[in-house]
């Protein structure tokens, strides 16, 4: 039983749950490491079940399987003696008060007017097992931490109790790695915990590094997610720890979990179409150096899904070089042995990111499956390689949802969101909505990813003067009419994401300050000054690029005593990356990040702050498309714009080496042209 269970149970709404009981027969026997692994982790476990039972139903007739828990471990450990002398036994020794222990321990995390007897005999199971540890922790200072820490509903919250608490055990620390962050602020909270605690992490771990195996897992994931440039320091670190002899611990991390990773970090890193393909590929490429080998190369160690994983990484990269890596794999593998279901997914998910037609891609989609038509991952990656050709409108989508749902595939939130990106129709968002609860034992709680496109269009019809029939999907039961939302339509869509979006994550607060862009700028900077400023939060690159954006329009109020100009100027400056380090955190702009920002500081004159950015880009090794780089050469006075212009064709003619740039540099004639076009 692992405490990171509780959480993920908690976000996907599975309680109530029937947990097991049990109880090993052996427990008096145990190790002190075993003890505290096997007893005190299920004892909190149970604990934690009792009170959210209690939350919603408020009666101990549904809190019975911790009650008969709790005596059977009593029972177990104290060779059946009776619950009243092993309490008077526990409070002699320890010189307290079990009830009034229990009472403290009730009274901090929920008000009832009665003590169930399951909390009780927890905190008497609490002192119990702790003094067989020989642990001097106490309800007031640890107990009560630990369980708001693992109740916690978010990483920081989490994170405030535990640091509340001294020497907490492992598998608190290990429910707070597992969790999803919401922000990169608790990203980093767990990177910090895992690097500061990877010699007793491994040390409590010895015998079944499972867990650690998922909470690095968990850390590659949202690395992708908030930070990409530390991946490399995360996989480096954490291999050099476990794998070096001088560190007084030998975790087992073989060859069969590297090569999971390898294919994991490709199968994460293909969802994000901004990160850096090379330096993902760079990043496998140092996992597979920690392969173990009998001296031998140890690309030799790679099995068959890490080759799948560089092929996919490489597609994009060179698609040549990776059609030749996936001959040379198909020869040395793909012999007279039938692959496993995992490879043949692997496979066919390879196959489909090498297609170059639209033509290939359905072929081989056909092939896939056949094979396998219960792979999520293959449906999405097909939709996003034909979505990269352009090929998917609105209508396709409802094909596609169709066919998925009347297959034997899970329908996952990730290829809900891809498939809602070219819809453009509220008729079409209700079919695919309705489509979707018609089949709701294989969605699950899949409703809600239909929320922020719903109130998307909603903005979309209003800014174009339409009214549209409303979808009462989330608010059933609401008396307000079409006329009544489209005027407030502003509390309306904040009303919805509040309901169905409690702890909204920088993505939600990203779509929330675009719709607040599309209806009136001037109100953006105090939902961001609100959702992230005041919480002491980073914003993601789309939030970033609303604030400036709405910065740049005709806003007659100031924003904290400061322009809105000024402001959006100074949080550029404040989340983005001054040096290609990867250590250093920061956003890393794209292209349209960067254009936003060129065409505010162009419009109110800012040309000293225009002059930093072509140093800015070499410090951070950003490589700007020709559109970017033409749009801050036109924000330059012309006879600047010249000067650099000439300056490079100088170079490119002097320089054999300059040649070899990847930036895109204009001719001049396109760059009038360009001018010209803009201007106009």
């Amino acid at each position: 039983m692992n405490l990171p269970l509780y959480c993920r149970l908690k976000i996907e709404k599975k309680f109530p749950l029937d947990v097991n009981t049990s109880i090993p027969t052996n427990a008096h026997k145990m190790s002190n490491t075993k003890l505290e692994r096997e007893l005190l982790e299920p004892i909190v476990f149970q604990i934690c079940l009792a009170f959210e039972r209690l939350s919603k139903v408020e009666t101990e007739l549904d809190i019975k399987d911790q009650e008969v828990f709790f005596e059977r471990f009593l029972s177990v450990m104290t060779n059946h003696s009776s619950l009243e002398s092993i309490q008077e036994l526990i409070e002699s020794e320890l010189k307290l008060n079990i009830k009034q222990e229990s009472q403290r321990l009730l009274k901090s995390v929920i008000y009832l007017d009665s003590l169930p007897r399951a909390i009780e005999l927890g905190v008497l199971s609490f002192y119990f097992i702790n003094q067989k540890l020989g642990k001097p922790h106490t309800v007031k200072r640890d107990l009560i931490n630990w369980v708001k820490s693992i109740t916690a509903p978010s990483i920081r919250e989490s994170h405030s109790f535990i640091c509340k608490s001294v020497d907490p055990p492992a598998f608190v620390l290990f429910d707070l790695l597992c969790r999803n962050p919401l922000f990169k602020e608790e990203f980093v909270l767990q990177l910090d915990l895992w690097k500061h605690n990877l010699k007793p992490f491994s040390e409590c771990c010895l015998s079944n590094p499972s867990i650690l195996k998922k909470c690095l897992e968990n850390l590659i994931f949202h690395s992708l997610e908030f930070e990409p440039d530390l991946l490399e320091d995360i996989i480096q670190s954490t291999f050099q720890f476990c794998k070096s002899k001088r560190k007084g611990v030998d975790i087992e991390f073989d060859n069969a979990f590297i090569n999971y990773l390898v294919w994991k970090i490709a199968e994460y890193a293909a969802r994000q179409k901004s990160l850096d393909r090379v330096k993902i590929a760079t990043t496998q490429e140092h996992l597979v150096k920690f392969l173990e080998t009998d001296g031998s190369n140890a690309y030799k160690e790679l099995d068959f899904r890490a080759y799948m994983g560089i092929i996919v990484m490489m597609a994009d990269i060179s698609p040549e070089k990776a059609k030749k890596l996936m001959d040379i794999v198909e020869k040395r593998f793909l012999g007279g042995d039938a692959a496993s279901r995992k490879e043949s997914v692997a496979y066919h998910i390879g196959k489909i990111c090498l297609a170059t037609s639209p033509e290939e891609l359905l072929e081989e989609f056909d092939t896939a499956f056949t094979q396998c038509n219960k792979s999520t991952n293959i449906w999405l990656f097909f939709i996003r390689k034909l979505d990269s050709f352009g090929l998917l409108d609105s209508n396709r989508s409802l094909k596609i949802l169709s066919r998925i749902v009347d297959s034997d595939a899970i329908l996952s939130r990730a290829i809900v969101n891809a498939l809602l990106r070219p819809v453009y129709d509220i008729s079409i968002l209700e079919e695919m909505i309705n489509m979707t609860k018609s089949k709701k034992e294989k969605s699950g709680n899949l409703i809600s990813a239909f929320l922020p496109k719903y109130i998307q269009l909603l903005y979309r019809y209003k800014r174009k003067g339409r009214k549209c029939k409303l979808l009462h999907f989330w608010d059933e039961g609401n008396s307000e009419t079409e006329n009544d939302i489209f005027d407030n339509l502003g509390e309306y869509s904040v009303r919805l994401m509040h309901t169905n979006f409690p702890m909204r994550s920088v993505v939600e607060i990203g779509m929330i300050l675009e719709w607040i862009y599309q209806m009136n700028p001037k109100n953006v900077y105090q939902v961001y000054k609100r959702e992230l400023l005041d919480k002491n939060l980073t914003p993601n690159k789309k939030s970033l690029k609303i604030l400036i954006q709405a910065a740049g329009t005709e806003i007659d109020q100031a924003w904290d005593d400061l322009s809105p100009q000024q402001v959006a100027i100074i949080q550029f400056h404040s989340h983005v990356k001054y040096r290609a380090n990867d250590l250093e955190f920061g956003l890393t702009p794209t292209n349209d990040l960067w254009r936003a920002y060129i065409k505010l500081l162009m419009k109110n004159g800012y040309i000293s702050e225009l002059s930093k950015i072509l140093k800015w880009w070499e410090d951070i090794n950003f490589v700007p498309n020709k559109g970017t780089l033409m749009m801050l050469l036109i924000a330059f006075p012309r006879e600047f714009s010249d000067r650099h212009l000439r300056h490079h064709e100088k170079l490119r003619r002097e320089s054999v080496a300059y040649e070899q740039t990847n930036w895109e540099w204009p001719t001049e004639e396109e760059l009038i042209e360009f001018r010209r076009r803009f201007e106009r």
